[in-house]
């Protein structure tokens, strides 16, 4: 790893795209239908997955959240029975794809402040969107443990 590509700078790959999907928003209104957009497009997740293991717990919706290795960085795939839920879910996902597991452990959710969700989701809506994070945070932990031996 280069210095220009520490866990630091390389982190952001996720994140980044969020924020730039949410940079020309300006108001609640529009975070939201993002939001709902957002949500449409979880489509394609495999019914396999659809298992305890993978339910986020802390959700008043149903979410399930899976993930797989590529090349020692994980990928996030998501789902839920409500349309803002998985939108939450898919910014989640999105922000933590592609990094190695060491990265997600290290990288902080900002882009919830950075695009203005911290203060415009309902505090059950946050709770589950950190739910969200920490299983995924729990996966890549998960990941890390069994790659590292």
């Amino acid at each position: 790893m280069s210095s220009n590509d520490t866990p630091s700078n390389s982190s952001l790959y996720g994140s980044k795209s969020i924020v730039k999907i949410f940079e020309k928003i300006t108001s609640n209104e529009m975070i939201y239908q993002k939001i709902i957009e957002l949500g449409s497009l979880n489509k394609n997740f495999p019914h396999d997955q659809i298992i305890s293991e993978n339910l986020v717990s802390g959700c008043q919706s149903t979410v399930y959240l899976y993930s797989y290795s590529i090349d020692n960085k994980l990928f996030f795939e998501s789902t839920s029975d409500a349309l803002i839920s998985s939108g939450l879910a898919f910014i989640a996902a999105k922000a933590y794809s592609g990094l190695t597991a060491e990265e997600i452990l290290k990288t902080p959710p900002s882009f919830i402040e950075e695009i203005g969700l911290h203060s415009n989701l309902t505090p059950s809506r946050s709770n589950g969107l950190q739910s969200m994070i920490s299983l995924i945070k729990q996966k890549a932990l998960q990941h890390y443990m069994k790659t590292s031996k």
